[in-house]
């Protein structure tokens, strides 16, 4: 059947329960039409259908996804459907909806007897439907299945393993179709993984429609979540912020409001089962190191179209964002800056998947005068062109104060010294009294201790608004940025926080390193810093000498 075709056919020959009780025919609403659009999508061009769902409550999606199954087990012979679902009560609401199907067809196709969930047509169509339940001893074995529905797949125990499984079975061939759909689970796991691969891999190539698509549909898009808000009806502070992020009415404001008072003031939950972005609904079921607030007001600052580019004899501009400098300001005579080096150690971006991506070499340059990221560097690649690369920058930055990290940096670190350059962080190592001292260790090393320290150094920036990110791609890892279930700050499985590290080391070079041009004005009593520069200040942070750092080594290794 032609993917127009499938349209029609599910409104004319198929009837669902709406809310209210009644029998009606399927008419596809706007996050349905979005999911069969995305199915048609690959279904022009010749391609298997595999769809990744994000989804809000109550968007029809898995009414759709059944639907789809059901259209082509009645329409082709010889074809399977396999339905997977997280529990038996689910199972059963979904083959209800199966069953309903059947039941109101018009000349339907016979069915043979069955005590499993399981619709069969008899001969000669033989085509069938099968709904199990996720953690059932041997789900989905012994079946060849061409359409393929998880349903809440996030919350599926061993979701890796039983797709695994049922992966297995289905047949090659463009007709065939998986989709996976589930509303947000928390960080990592199978879904969230296939999610942000797809993510990843349409954000590199738009064309690239092979593989998953992912489909999101934010809550404020669907016209049934507003309510006619009561005379005299005022917005807060928080509920104005989020009416102009997204352009909301105020019965869309109101509708959100009730539904917050309905889980008793937790927005958390709120933005799991109704997520305005599909971020904001893994980050609510996780634990995000940044406020929403803090995102917003980075997001809010960025700069949209940095200069991409790499040193040569001279400045090249280039046509590409990564293994490149991104700036947004060139230096400026009378400023200072410092730069933080974050080189890359080989690592997978999740422990638990060999196959996912390695970390990046990352660099960023603070300008100390107006406290914010002036150039980044994102790329992976030889540690001697790394070094020549932050080498050229570093000079042009009026020779900034430069702080590769230890160990992973000293090539970079070699670099530096063989050209001479002077501007080089040495760490600081306390003494009985716990007074701070320069040493002959160039470079940052990243200890328990200084790793947690820097952090919270940079959160507290981020709450005080005192430094500028400018750049998107460190925002994006600021978005990723989470807790994990010991506690620890680490980017979220199969993402990345190097360039987040590089612009925390930088401003690590700015609390310690002495300022080698005078501020503007500072001859004069009467000046007044700035206000990001007056909340910018030095806490008394201590680098532990290696003696020291050698006991924290193996377990720094593991973060």
């Amino acid at each position: 059947m032609g993917a127009d075709r499938r349209l029609r056919w599910i409104a004319a020959n198929l009837k669902i329960q709406n809310k209210t009780g009644e029998l009606v025919p399927l008419i596809a609403n706007e996050g349905q039409l979005l999911l069969n659009a995305t199915m048609n999508m690959q279904r022009y061009r010749n391609l298997p259908v595999r769809i990744v769902l994000l989804k809000p409550r109550q968007v029809g999606w898995t009414t759709w996804s059944a639907a789809e199954g059901f259209c082509d087990a009645y329409t082709k012979r010889n074809w399977q459907v396999f339905v997977g679902s997280l529990d038996t009560d689910s199972t059963d609401h979904v083959f209800s909806m199966t069953k309903l199907f059947q039941t109101e067809m018009q000349d339907a196709h016979k069915t043979d007897k069955t005590n499993r969930k399981e619709l069969i047509f008899s001969p000669p169509h033989r085509s069938k439907i099968i709904a199990q339940t996720s953690g059932k001893e041997g789900f989905g074995r012994g079946y060849t299945p061409h359409f393929f529905h998880a349903s809440e797949v996030a919350f599926w125990a061993n979701a890796k393993k039983q797709l695994a499984g049922i992966y297995q079975g289905i047949p090659k061939g463009k007709d065939t179709t998986i989709i996976l759909e589930s509303t947000a689970n928390g960080v990592g796991g199978a879904f969230y993984d296939t999610f942000w691969d797809a993510v990843e891999r349409r954000k590199w190539n738009k064309e690239d429609f092979s593989g998953y698509l992912p489909v999101f549909f934010p809550w404020y898009k669907f016209a049934e979540y507003a309510i006619e808000p009561p005379v005299g009806f005022s917005m807060s502070a928080d509920e104005r912020e989020e009416s102009e992020s997204y352009h909301l009415s105020p019965g869309q404001i109101y509708w959100r409001r009730l539904k917050i008072d309905e889980v008793n003031g937790d927005i958390s939950i709120f933005r799991q089962e109704y997520p305005a972005t599909a971020l904001e609904a893994f980050q609510a079921t996780g634990n995000p190191v940044f406020t929403q607030q803090m995102i917003k007001t980075q997001e809010a600052q960025v700069c949209p179209h940095p200069r991409n580019c790499i040193f040569t004899d001279e400045i090249e501009n280039v046509d590409r964002s990564f293994n490149c400098w991104q700036i947004i300001r060139l230096p400026q005579k009378e400023h200072d800056y410092c730069m933080g080096i974050d080189t890359m150690e080989g690592r997978v971006s999740d422990v638990n998947d060999v196959k996912s991506n390695l970390d990046c070499d990352a660099m960023a340059i603070i300008d100390r005068f107006n406290c914010e990221v002036v150039a980044i560097y994102h790329g992976r690649g030889n540690q001697a062109d790394l070094g020549e690369q932050a080498l050229r920058m570093a000079e042009f930055y009026n020779d900034a104060w430069v702080a590769p990290e230890i160990p992973a940096g000293m090539v970079v670190l070699g670099k530096f010294k063989d050209a001479g350059y002077d501007n080089i962080y040495n760490r600081q190592q306390h003494d009985e009294r716990l007074e701070t001292s320069d040493s002959e260790n160039l470079g940052w090393r990243t200890t328990m201790i200084t790793r947690d320290y820097m952090i919270n150094q940079f959160i507290t920036c981020m709450r005080d608004n005192s430094l500028k990110v400018n750049f998107m791609d460190v925002v994006d890892e600021m978005k990723t940025f989470i807790r994990d279930k010991t506690g620890k700050k680490i980017h979220m499985p199969s993402k990345h926080d190097d360039l987040l590290f590089a612009v925390m080391i930088a401003l690590q070079v700015h609390l310690r390193c002495p300022v080698t041009q005078p501020y503007p004005d500072s001859h004069t009593a009467s000046y007044v810093p700035d206000q990001r520069e007056s909340n910018i200040v030095y806490a008394g942070a201590i680098d532990y000498c290696d003696e020291e750092e050698n006991e924290y080594e193996e377990q720094v290794r593991t973060i």
